[in-house]
Order: C-alpha cells, then sequence, then structure tokens
C-alpha cells in the first residue's frame, strides 16, 4: 500500500508572519530572536531576498532528505543546565531559524525529546488519559501542569491519590519520585502528616511555592513575601499592600534621591507614580497597586479555577473573554485612580506655581516621549547621567546641578534663564555657532562657501541678505545680456515679457 505524502510548501510571507512571533535566547551562533527579527523586518529588499532564502531551506529540510554535512551547523545546539532540585537536567537551546523543527533528543527516563518546543504541549496531552483516570471531584481536586501534579485532598484521601499515582502513572510514561515530593499541611497536622508519608520519604512542610505563587500558612507566607520583596521581586497576595512598604520605602529613601541627586518631596512621591504621559515617571507605588493586581488575578482565572474544582467545563474562548474583562476593569482602575492623583497634586496649596505650570505644560504639550522612548545611541536617545538629570530638572522644575557661580561668556550671575538669553554664550547664540559651523563644513566638503539668511516677519533684509540679492542681481543682469537662441541673432521676448538684452527680475515670495 502506497502512502501519498504531501509536499511542504512555504515562501517568504510566511517567514515574515512567523518572524514577527519568535522569541528566545540565542544558539551557539549568539544571534538572538530580537537580532533576526531585524534581518528579516526591517532592511527592506535585502530583508525580502533572506526571507525567501529561509523559506526555500525550510522547503528542502521538509521535502527531501538532507546530508547531515549541510546541516550540521544549523542543527548545533548549546547546553543549559537546568536545577531540577535535585539534580541536573541538560537543556539543548539551537538556533533561531531551527526553533520550528524538531533538535537533538537528550534523552531521559520519562517524557519525550529534549529541545523540542512542542515536547511539553504533547506530553500534557499523553497524560490526559492518567489525569482523568484519577479524576474524582468529590474526593480530591487535582491540578496538573504539564509534568508536575498536584492534589488537595484531606490527608487519607491524599494518600489514597498518591498511591494511585504510583500505581497507574508507570502505564503512561509517568513515574513520581517521592523523595522530590512536598506535602504541605497546616501546623497542627504536621505531625500526622509525617507519619502516615514517612515511608514514602516526603517532606512535609507548612508552606512552599506553587506555580509562581505561594501556599501555606500565614507565617509562612509572611516570610516567603519578604524573601521575595527583598529582592524587589514578588507576586500579590490577598492583603499584602503591607508587605510592599519595604519596596515603597527604597524608592523613596535611595532611589529617586539617586537619579535627581536631591531631595524628594512629598508631593513628588505620589507624582512620580503615575505614568509619564500624566506627568510621572511610570515606576508605580505597589502599597496601592498590590489590592488592585490581586483583585485583577481572581477576577481573571474565575473560569480557569472553577474547571480546576470541577464544577465546569473548561472553555477557552471564555477564559480568554474573561481575562480580556478583567484587564480592561484594571487599566480603567489605573486610569482614574492616576487622574485623581495628578489633580490632587495639581491642587496642593504646597506646589510652587511655577512647578504646577512645568507640570501642566509636561501633561498638555506633551513632551515626555523621551522618558519611555528606548535609550538608542543610533537616534541619540542615549542621554548621559548629566543630561538626563538635567531633562527631570527642568520637567519639575528643580534646580540644575553644578551650574557655575558666574557666566563664561559676560560674567553675569548664571541661572538658567541667563543660560538662554546670555547674547555672548548662552545657548540660542552656541546652537546658532554649531549650525554655522556644521553648514560651513558641509559647503567646504563642496569647495563652496554658504552663510544662511535669515528675514524677519517684517520683511527687512539684513545685511548679508541685501549683499547677496545685490550680486545675484548683477549676476542675472548680465548673464542675460549675452543670451540669444542658437542659431539666431534676431532679438527675442520670454513667456514673462522681458526682451534680450534686459536684466531678469528678482521676485521674493
Amino acid at each position: 500500500m502506497m502512502i501519498a505524502i504531501t509536499s511542504y510548501w512555504m515562501h517568504g510571507s510566511h517567514v515574515e508572519k512567523a518572524a514577527r512571533q519568535i522569541q528566545g535566547s540565542a544558539g551557539p551562533g549568539g544571534s538572538t530572536a530580537s537580532h533576526w527579527q531585524g534581518f528579516l523586518l526591517r532592511y527592506g529588499a535585502h530583508s525580502a531576498k533572506l526571507r525567501d532564502a529561509v523559506a526555500k531551506l525550510s522547503r528542502r529540510l521538509a521535502n527531501s532528505i538532507v546530508e547531515w554535512s549541510d546541516i550540521r551547523a544549523l542543527m548545533s545546539s548549546r547546553l543549559v543546565a537546568l536545577d531540577k532540585c535535585p539534580g541536573v537536567r541538560p537543556i539543548a537551546i539551537g538556533e533561531i531559524p531551527r526553533r520550528s523543527n524538531k533538535s537533538e533528543a537528550l534523552y531521559s527516563k520519562e517524557g519525550v525529546g529534549q529541545g523540542d518546543p512542542l515536547s511539553m504541549l504533547m506530553y500534557a496531552s499523553a497524560l490526559i488519559p492518567l489525569f482523568q483516570s484519577l479524576s474524582n471531584p468529590s474526593t480530591w481536586i487535582q491540578n496538573w501542569y504539564a509534568d508536575d501534579s498536584s492534589c488537595a485532598a484531606k490527608l487519607t484521601d491524599l494518600c489514597d491519590w498518591f498511591d494511585k499515582l504510583c500505581d497507574l502513572g508507570p502505564k503512561y510514561g509517568y513515574h513520581p519520585e517521592p523523595e522530590k515530593c512536598i506535602l504541605i499541611v497546616d501546623a497542627e497536622h504536621e505531625a500526622e502528616a509525617k507519619s502516615m508519608f514517612q515511608y514514602l520519604g516526603i517532606k512535609v512542610v507548612n508552606g512552599y511555592r506553587f506555580l509562581g505563587g505561594f501556599i501555606g500558612d500565614q507565617e509562612t507566607t509572611k516570610q516567603f513575601l519578604h524573601n521575595k520583596i527583598t529582592g524587589l521581586s514578588g507576586p500579590t497576595y490577598k492583603e499584602s499592600e503591607e508587605a510592599f512598604t519595604p519596596i515603597w520605602n527604597t524608592l523613596n529613601q535611595y532611589f529617586w534621591p539617586a537619579i535627581l541627586e536631591g531631595t524628594i518631596y512629598d508631593q513628588e512621591k505620589q507624582l512620580f507614580s503615575i505614568p509619564a504621559r500624566l506627568g510621572g515617571m511610570g515606576v508605580r507605588n505597589p502599597t496601592e497597586n498590590a489590592k488592585i493586581a490581586y483583585t485583577t488575578s481572581r477576577a481573571g482565572t474565575r473560569h480557569i479555577v472553577d474547571a480546576i474544582k470541577g464544577k465546569m467545563e473548561f472553555s477557552l474562548p471564555d477564559h480568554n473573554a474573561l481575562m480580556s474583562d478583567a484587564m480592561a476593569n484594571m487599566h480603567t482602575t489605573l486610569q482614574q485612580q492616576d487622574e485623581v492623583i495628578l489633580h490632587t497634586t495639581l491642587a496642593n496649596s504646597e506646589l510652587n506655581a511655577k512647578t504646577r505650570r512645568a507640570i501642566q505644560r509636561a501633561v498638555e504639550g506633551r513632551t515626555s516621549s523621551w522618558l519611555t522612548a528606548l535609550p538608542l545611541a543610533h537616534h541619540h536617545f542615549d542621554l548621559s547621567a548629566t543630561e538626563s538629570r538635567d531633562a527631570l530638572a527642568l520637567r519639575y522644575n528643580r534646580p540644575l546641578l553644578k551650574l557655575p557661580t558666574n557666566c563664561d561668556g559676560c560674567g553675569a550671575a548664571s541661572s538658567l534663564e541667563h543660560a538662554l538669553d546670555c547674547k555672548k554664550r548662552g545657548l540660542v547664540t552656541q546652537i546658532e555657532e554649531e549650525k554655522k559651523k556644521k553648514y560651513s563644513e558641509a559647503a567646504a566638503l563642496c569647495r563652496a562657501s554658504f552663510t544662511p539668511l535669515v528675514v524677519p516677519v517684517d520683511g527687512v533684509l539684513g545685511r548679508e541678505a541685501n549683499f547677496f540679492v545685490k550680486q545675484r542681481a548683477q549676476k542675472l543682469a548680465h548673464k542675460a545680456t549675452n543670451l540669444c537662441l542658437r542659431g539666431s541673432c534676431t532679438k527675442w521676448r520670454s513667456a514673462i515679457g522681458t526682451d534680450d538684452g534686459a536684466g531678469l527680475p528678482t521676485v521674493f515670495a
């Protein structure tokens, strides 16, 4: 019996679509996903040729048998040691162009080939029959994430569930390892749990991390939060606003004074927590956002929590819709909160009038994009520390740092206003001098001279402009006296009414 194999076809448009979604670190070649996005998308016709070449390579790999020597470099990978607590598992990270292809298998005693981006999904799908065989919502609640299984139940029921898992798991390629398992119980049941699970070697604790969060009593949860917040990162929990106070204190005591090199006033602390477009700095206050984040998390995951508990069938469209609504409500709440902070700050009687005007100018003039732009040197966005501090000082009407006592041009007392207006060494004068220098250098390359002409709104010409107009009129008049049609010595008349030998009029709009 012959089986027809459909040829795989791919062209540049498919590569372009995939390039906008690729992500990940570099393989042995050192090019990350962002580098390949630039190669494939940012260079016009050159990127189009590269996309066609990648598509051609994909067609060759899919539709023919390729010699190993031709793709050896493409299929190479770098190994990363993954801490399995205990033990180490090597993970192969391949080159970005081959992420959609299966990599070399690093065999283990269970699961599927390592290095394949679909391996976790394949393994999770293969474990669905095992999960269904152990399902008993009236007695226990299961929660599986790939090969990590968990169960919530009474101790006796939990013991039965684990015995069934050890019995049925190997039939589906799942091998439980009790020495790696964690049992979380209340302090009052800790002794009973240790006696029941002692023969398995399971570790019994009062609290432990779980899928990015934490399960445990109040004391262990506070300790976990403290350890996380000490490292300036951590998830949100119910009534965890006070736990984030150390982060807020660190921002006010060390971070902002170091950024601005000065004292931070009370009205500025809340202002810096709102987005830049509203006059702030976009560094959120974690003590105020913890409750909003927790509420949003509970609302967005309500459907999947009910599905895990067996109350309903899981529906991905319903989950996505619920999460979208929760995120929209969070953004609305944050926007309202930010506007209240802005109005409260501007209405503060202790706020200086010039500072209030500076904040209003930043909001109304939309002059905050430099705060959120990437500091790319190619676009001259890479401000130095002094330039950044000066820009923030102008934004919030703070005194400029390290100003000289006197102006080095006229000797007057130095200030921001004088630096802008000084006739000898003012900022405006320096900018004009820099422009003249740049234009002179460009003109020198062309073996010419260049003098910019400035005409005020009242139409009065300056000395340079008058000289230029006079010289130009003389040259045009001299050129027009010798003008005649080739092959004819008769006088001619132009469309604008100019006779042969007459000077050409100069018209200024």
